[in-house]
């Protein structure tokens, strides 16, 4: 995490507000700024209104709540489905990576195309950002623009200075990698992805039982689950493939 204060506008502002039970937007305003200095002085640290390393280190042990087994058979239950099909589209989306990066954030994917479209839909013209902005414009979808790791949020970042609603709309977010312009609340989805785990185990549910998953998820039909997961193209990326491949190991290591 960044060190925020007064003036900061910021996707990690995002963790910060829904920390302090405020509705997140990223601008960290009066009103955060009084929440953080009654939370510090609460808690024993310097009521500054600065949340530095000390700040970030107290809130993450407050929120990373880990997923625990019993969580993924609720929601297999709820789903009708076993909880390795589940899993096995943890491993795909984001293998060893997981729910957080090294820099503390959800691992995210920041996507340029989305991101020219996201803009036109909010009355912005893309065309007008492009040459100083390469990296993170495209009309097209272009693998070679990805950067991985904690660089998909400096992508996002550079984004955000041109329109933060945009900028989140267009990552796609924690173990599920999920997509922000799936919600209607984009900010406060961001918001829970940064709490914990937990909070992204949560919003995958949602979004697979909002779509109609459960007859594919039932069914282990990796083809149907990666379409609609993943989008038409998902042939090319072989993603049922890799689903039925990732569940196999699955089942093979609990045998």
């Amino acid at each position: 995490m960044i060190t925020v204060k007064s003036g900061t506008s910021d996707p990690d502002v995002l963790y910060l507000q829904r920390f302090l039970g405020l509705t997140p937007d990223g601008a960290f305003g009066p009103k955060t700024d009084t929440a953080l200095k009654a939370w510090q002085k609460d808690n024993g640290l310097t009521p500054d209104g600065i949340a530095g390393p000390k700040t970030w280190e107290f809130v993450m042990s407050k929120t990373r709540v880990k997923i625990c087994e019993s969580d993924w058979q609720r929601l297999a239950e709820k789903l009708g489905c076993e909880v390795n099909v589940l899993k096995a589209i943890k491993q795909v989306e984001t293998g060893s990576t997981g729910p957080f990066d090294s820099s503390g954030r959800p691992t995210i994917l920041f996507e340029a195309h989305l991101f020219w479209r996201n803009l036109v839909g909010l009355g912005k013209n893309p065309n007008s950002y492009v040459a100083s902005h390469r990296g993170i414009l495209s009309k097209s979808w272009n693998k070679a623009l990805y950067k991985g790791g904690t660089r998909e949020w400096d992508r996002l970042r550079e984004a955000w200075g041109i329109s933060p609603l945009a900028a989140t709309k267009s990552a796609s977010y924690g173990f599920p990698q999920i997509l922000g312009q799936n919600f209607k609340d984009t900010f406060g989805f961001v918001a829970d992805c940064y709490m914990s785990e937990v909070k992204q185990l949560e919003f995958f549910g949602r979004f697979l039982e909002g779509n109609g998953f459960g007859p594919y998820l039932k069914a282990k039909s990796w083809s149907d689950i990666a379409k609609r997961y993943n989008g038409a193209g998902f042939a090319a990326n072989k993603y049922d493939q890799k689903l039925a491949a990732a569940y196999q190991k699955l089942n093979a290591g609990n045998a």
